[in-house]
């Protein structure tokens, strides 16, 4: 007895409970609702053990899938036997988890290619010294997805599998969000230098190593034609080549695709390519295997599987779609064979041929296989496989149910029905993966691109009765998604993170939505309300320039006038942020005005907002190019419409936000300093924002007040109230922790300004952890990059303030090796360079090394020297993108000609542009107007503009005063919609007090301390009669004041 009883498997155990447990009456509900499933055996069953059994028996329970007895127990509302069910699924993922880690489990047992896979688990179990990849290509069908999870599974030491779907994924941003948001980090922007930085140091805490699966890469890897060629292509094939070189052993890379990677230019030391048809085609045998398999429990004889097989081309889903039609005996394995014999059917010749763009042959049995399945569903399988098809990305029930427009009542029905479409191989769900479930704890649902492009493709012709079931899913589609993508929008504004990972699971259904509105429909004015939110955060600059010209041209062509000019104003905004010429941009907002001019009814509340918005995207631009009081005009007259329709409104902040920027920058006078009432007016501004967005959230917590903190900091640094900057450079700081923004190259923005102010209070010690925390961030963060070499630079100046010559040695010799690195690759200097010159220079002499001097004379030089500088790699140059039409009477607007900021990123691209400022706000003669308060500038910090309406994070060029040399304060930006804010840090960062070590190869020579003593003698003097009248100024006892508003500093306006 005891070897019976352990012979019954969990599963057969499960159902003999439930059985026991199932009611006359549970029986009869059940019976009914799969009636037509049952056939014949449904009036002989008159037992709950028998009906189960029947369900096993036509494959719609088994171990490994269980969704459909979970949806007869809640139709009967038995959930305590569902209880009972999960508690077996949970079990059960267990062991699968810990013990056979194989999707067969889930999927299905895996047939065929067992060479092919004993290479492919040889490689991943090989150790490598770096990452290595494999590539899997073949015709779409074939099979690459599950041999690359198999693959992965089948090796044990490598459980952990990180999958990325790159299906409609055309940009290489795009693809850089999803892998990170597959990684558990949500990035607001593109910077590859955080994916390496955390693949290298990446080691996974349950397993030995990982396997990142990056499926359908087929668009990146398409190089495009010589007269149109894909610019992600050398993007994406640089990204992999970059991570290939990152040395973590405890990491593989899978990529599949229908091209290849056979022709990229990686490295084949670190490669692996692998093709699915010729001598890794699918064999007779496992063709057959797949065929008995997905038949249930009809016969199929081996000669009538091996001339299907034949038939089927041995693809592995049209075998399949194919088998899986003979389980509901609606046609047999002969008559099948007979229909796919048939060579005369037009429109399987012509599908067919509208599909070899997918890599199917002209001669493929696949479109023949499912159209004869599509064909033979019964009528409403086909229409809601039809409407589902309009779906690109996955989707989960709730989506469902609304595009097929069931009431919500019958969720029970809707289960049943994509289960039916499930078992004949049409529709694909996530319990291939090892949790079965999504991130957002619900089952998601696909369509094969092969079947989805297929059934697109059969609803082209007119007189097909399924067009207007297609165009119905469509405008289903549109209304889910586009109140979702809304909502997602509405989101961002509280919780930052959340939102980003919504915007990530559903990233090609809210392209769809912003598509359509790209190409069929404009929006009416309560979409207009989400739409360009929805953009901002959907799209990288080049994308949204894209979407607002296509947009702006299609309102020109059908004569409307006002989106015309709204698309305008959005258009010109986003080329600025590419980096085109600022002087051509302007006139194109005269022209939009003049057309805002010409409608009636002026005094509209529509109307009026469309000023609103010429005057904020003017003003902002305005602002970039220092001509802060030409701009003041523009957003004043933006906020007084904003408050008057809007009132208490977020776009009402940001133009109290940029206000402060204007006014900030008109503050300065150049070579002068502040004029002290603007720059009271600037604090005034950012004020409002910061106490508006706090009513309208009830709280402090929302994604722009970090920002605005931030901007009240940098006004206070620089009118030298170095005590109260620090409490907004706090205050910011946590509430990005709060936020889910903490970790980040914006956390060691914060950091910095934090150290620069105690560090103008000559409290090296206060300033030296801060610097060193946002140095080691940056190095983990950022590697090897122009900021942290700055940071190296800052600390060494700390230490150079505080006497500590050896150690500003040490850090300066860094910051100098980081330097001659970033050369040596191609890229710019820091904008300390020249300072870190003169800094090392006076290190040099104050410790009378002249022999040292010259060396490092010499390296300097070396480090300039063009044929010393490396081929430039991953920049990309915003302003070398082809000239485009931006006005309706075809003028051009050129890139501009720059030359590239050297505080710009390793690998910018357009979704963060560096603007370039100098410190001149306006002219000199206003120093002289009456009433006019000037004060020497402090030492600037880093102010925040609003990330999403045209607003940078922007930093102006500052002195700190060491005696001689200067230390400059970054400049970062950030372009419209983006923050440069990520949800959380790539790697685990602590920000603690970075190691102080002498680097490898240093030599520093000793230094007599009598010499030095008496060397600095006059500065030391020199300093203490500085520091005393400062106390006379009361300069300290700025640090104790708290957000405690000083009337005379925020006069209101």
């Amino acid at each position: 007895m005891a070897a019976d009883l352990t012979s019954i498997s969990r599963f057969r155990w499960m159902i003999v409970l439930l059985a026991n447990e199932f009611e006359k009456t549970d029986l009869d509900r059940a019976k009914s609702l799969v009636k037509d499933r049952l056939g014949a055996a449904y009036q002989k069953i008159d037992e709950p053990l028998k009906f189960f059994d029947e369900l096993e028996n036509q494959n719609l329970i088994h171990d490994g899938d269980t969704d459909y007895l979970k949806t007869l127990l809640e139709h009967v509302s038995r959930n305590d036997l569902i209880e009972q069910v999960e508690n077996y699924e949970r079990e059960r993922q267990v062991v699968v988890r810990q013990v056979f880690r194989n999707p067969s489990l889930l999927e299905g047992p895996f047939f065929g290619r067992k060479e092919i896979m004993d290479r492919i688990v040889g490689i991943l179990d090989e150790p490598y010294d770096r990452i290595h990849c494999i590539g899997i290509s073949g015709m779409p069908g074939s099979g690459k997805t599950r041999l690359a999870k198999e693959a992965t599974y089948r090796l044990i030491r490598y459980g952990q599998v990180i999958f990325v779907d790159l299906r409609e994924l055309p940009m290489i941003e795009d693809i850089f969000f999803a892998i990170m948001h597959a990684l558990g980090v949500e990035c607001r922007s593109y910077e590859p230098d955080m994916l390496y930085a955390y693949l290298e140091h990446y080691d996974p805490k349950k397993h030995a190593g990982a396997v990142i699966i990056l499926d359908n890469a087929d668009k990146p890897l398409d190089p495009g034609t010589p007269e149109k060629p894909n610019e992600a292509y050398s993007q994406f094939e640089n990204m992999v080549d970059n991570m290939l070189n990152l040395a973590n052993p405890k990491v593989k890379v899978v990529i599949t695709s229908r091209i290849g990677m056979e022709h990229t230019r990686i490295s084949s030391q670190h490669l692996h390519c692998f093709r699915l048809d010729g001598e890794n085609d699918l064999d007779v045998e496992a063709a057959i295997e797949i065929i008995k398999y997905h038949a249930g429990k009809t016969e199929v004889e081996d000669e009538d599987a091996r001339t299907l097989a034949d038939l089927c081309g041995k693809i592995p889903l049209a075998l399949k779609v194919v088998s899986s039609r003979f389980q509901d005996g609606t046609i047999t394995p002969r008559d099948m064979i007979k229909h796919l014999s048939r060579h005369d059917d037009v429109q399987a010749n012509r599908l067919v041929g509208s599909l070899t763009h997918l890599g199917l042959a002209k001669d493929d049995q696949l479109a023949f296989s499912l159209l004869s399945t599509i064909e033979k569903l019964p009528e409403a399988y086909q229409r809601n496989l039809v409407r589902l098809s309009v779906i690109p990305g996955t989707f989960d029930m709730k989506a469902a149910q609304d595009i097929l427009e069931y009431q919500r009542k019958d969720r029970v029905g809707l289960k049943l029905d994509l289960q039916a479409l499930k078992y004949r191989s049409l529709l694909e769900s996530d319990v291939g993966e090892v949790e079965g479930k999504s991130k957002t704890g619900s089952a998601r649902y696909s369509i094969h691109l092969l079947l989805r492009s297929f059934l697109q493709q059969l609803c082209t012709k007119t007189d097909n009765p399924l067009v207007a079931e297609y165009e119905k899913g469509e405008e289903r589609f549109m209304k889910h998604f586009g109140k979702k993508i809304q909502r997602t929008a509405a989101v961002f504004q509280k919780d930052f993170v959340k939102a980003l990972s919504a915007k990530q699971d559903e990233k090609a259904n809210f392209m769809h939505v912003l598509e359509y509105f790209k190409f069929k429909k404009f929006p009416s004015d309560k979409e207009n309300d989400w739409l360009h939110m929805a953009v901002e955060l959907m799209m990288v600059p080049k994308e949204r320039r894209s979407f607002y010209s296509i947009c702006k041209g299609r309102a020109e062509k059908e004569g409307k006038k006002q989106l015309y000019a709204e698309f305008c104003c959005h258009e010109s905004q986003h080329l600025v942020d590419l980096g085109f010429d600022v002087e051509a941009i302007m006139p194109l907002f005269d022209q939009a005005e003049s057309i805002l001019k010409e409608l009636p009814d002026q005094t509209s509340n529509s109307v009026q907002l469309s000023y609103a918005t010429l005057y904020h995207f003017r003003g902002n631009v305005m602002t970039r190019r220092l001509k802060g009081i030409d701009a003041l005009k523009q957003l004043k007259d933006c906020l007084r419409i904003r408050k008057e329709i809007h009132g208490d409104h977020f776009l009402t902040v940001r133009t109290l936000n940029l206000l402060g920027q204007a006014m900030q920058s008109a503050a300065k006078v150049e070579g002068m300093g502040y004029i002290h009432e603007d720059m009271v007016k600037a604090i005034d501004y950012y004020r409002r924002a910061l106490d508006m967005c706090t009513r309208i959230t009830g709280s402090e917590r929302h994604v722009d007040i970090p920002t605005i903190q931030l901007n009240i900091g940098s006004c206070l640094h620089e009118l030298s109230r170095y005590g109260q900057a620090l409490e907004f450079f706090k205050k910011s700081l946590e509430l990005e922790r709060l936020l889910g923004m903490d970790g980040t190259p914006g956390t060691c923005i914060t950091l910095k300004n934090m150290a620069m102010s105690y560090f103008a209070q000559e409290k090296y010690d206060n300033a030296l952890p801060l610097a060193l925390r946002a140095l080691e961030g940056r190095q983990a963060l950022q590697g090897v990059h122009p900021n942290t070499a700055r940071s190296l630079y800052f600390v060494g100046a700390i230490h150079l303030a505080s006497k500590k010559y050896r150690d500003a040695r040490r850090y300066f010799d860094r910051s100098l090796e980081m330097e001659e690195t970033l050369w040596s690759r191609g890229m710019p200097h820091s904008p300390d360079w020249e300072h870190l010159k003169q800094r090392f220079h006076r290190l040099l002499v104050i410790q009378g090394n002249k022999q040292a001097d010259l060396r490092y004379r010499k390296r300097f030089k070396e480090a300039e020297k063009e044929r010393n500088r490396g081929e430039i790699s991953g920049w990309i140059n915003r302003g070398d993108d082809d000239s485009i039409s931006t006005s309706s009477s075809g003028s051009i607007v050129h890139p501009a000609k720059r030359v590239r900021s050297s505080s710009e990123s390793a690998s910018t691209t357009s979704s963060d542009h560096t603007h370039e400022m100098s410190r001149g706000g306006r002219g000199g003669e206003r120093g002289g107007e009456r009433g006019a308060v000037l004060v020497a500038g402090g030492d600037e910090a880093d102010h925040i503009m609003d990330p999403r309406d045209g607003l940078i994070i922007d930093t102006n060029e500052g002195d700190l005063d060491l005696g001689e040399g200067d230390i400059q304060i970054e400049t970062v930006s950030v372009s419209s919609g983006e923050t440069g804010y990520s949800g959380a840090p790539p790697i685990p960062i602590r920000f603690g007090q970075s190691e102080d070590r002498t680097d490898e190869g240093s030599v520093y020579d000793q230094d007599s301390e009598e010499e030095e003593r008496e060397r600095q003698a006059k500065r030391k003097r020199k300093k203490k009669d500085k520091r005393k009248k400062g106390e006379e100024d009361d300069t300290d006892g700025d640090e104790q004041e708290t957000y405690n508003w000083d009337k005379s500093l925020c006069k209101v306006m």
